[in-house]
C-alpha cells in the first residue's frame, strides 16, 4: 500500500507554463485597454507568486469588476491546450518516489484544461487523481490543496502528505495546512 500522497501544483512545477501565462496576460491587458508597463509587471509578479488570475488582476488597481472582467480575458486566452515542456527535475524526482507514493496535479485552471496539458507534456500517466477548476468560480489553492489530500487519504488510504511548489506562497500554504513541502527550485 502507498502510504505517502505527494500532490503537485501544475504551473511551473510540473509545466513549464510561464510562457503561455505571460503571453496570455499580455493580450489580456492589451484586450481591456490596459497594457501597461506596470500592469505587465504585476501579472509577472503575480506569476511569481503563484497567484491565480483573479488575485493578479486585482493587484491592478481597477474597478473590482474590471479586474474579473481581466481575469477571465486572461483565463480565456490561457486555456487553449499548447505543448508546454514538462519540469524534467520534477518529473525524474518524482520517479524516485513511485514505490510508496500516490501522486495528484492540482491547478487554478480549467480541470480539462489540466489533463490535456498533461496529456501533451506526455506525463497525465503518472497521476492518480488530476484537481482543477471545474466552473468559472475562482477556488482557493489551500481549497483544491486540502480537498484533494482528503481524497487521496479516503481513496487510496495515503496517511502523509508532501505538496511540491515552486513558490514561497506554495511554501505558506503547505505550511498553514501542516503538509510536508518540497520546493522543486531546490531539487
Amino acid at each position: 500500500m502507498k502510504t505517502t500522497g505527494i500532490i503537485c501544483d501544475v504551473g511551473g512545477t510540473l509545466l513549464l507554463t510561464d510562457r503561455l501565462h505571460r503571453s496570455a496576460w499580455r493580450r489580456a491587458l492589451r484586450s481591456q485597454g490596459l497594457e501597461t508597463d506596470a500592469n505587465v509587471q504585476r501579472a509577472v509578479s503575480g506569476l511569481e507568486k503563484g497567484l491565480d488570475s483573479f488575485a493578479t488582476a486585482g493587484s491592478m488597481g481597477v474597478p473590482p469588476d474590471q479586474a474579473r472582467r481581466l481575469a477571465r480575458s486572461k483565463q480565456q486566452y490561457a486555456q487553449v491546450p499548447e505543448p508546454c515542456s514538462p519540469n524534467r527535475v520534477t518529473i525524474e524526482w518524482m520517479r524516485g518516489q513511485e514505490h510508496d507514493a500516490v501522486f495528484a496535479a492540482i491547478s487554478h485552471s480549467d480541470e480539462s484544461w489540466t489533463r490535456s496539458m498533461l496529456q501533451l507534456a506526455g506525463v497525465l500517466e503518472l497521476f492518480a487523481f488530476v484537481r482543477g477548476r471545474t466552473d468559472q468560480r475562482c477556488v482557493a489553492k489551500e481549497t483544491l490543496l486540502s480537498d484533494t489530500a482528503e481524497i487521496l487519504h479516503r481513496w487510496w488510504g495515503t496517511s502523509a502528505v508532501i505538496y511540491c511548489g515552486d513558490t514561497a506562497y506554495d511554501r505558506e500554504i503547505a505550511e498553514q495546512l501542516q503538509f510536508s513541502y518540497v520546493d522543486v527550485r531546490s531539487l
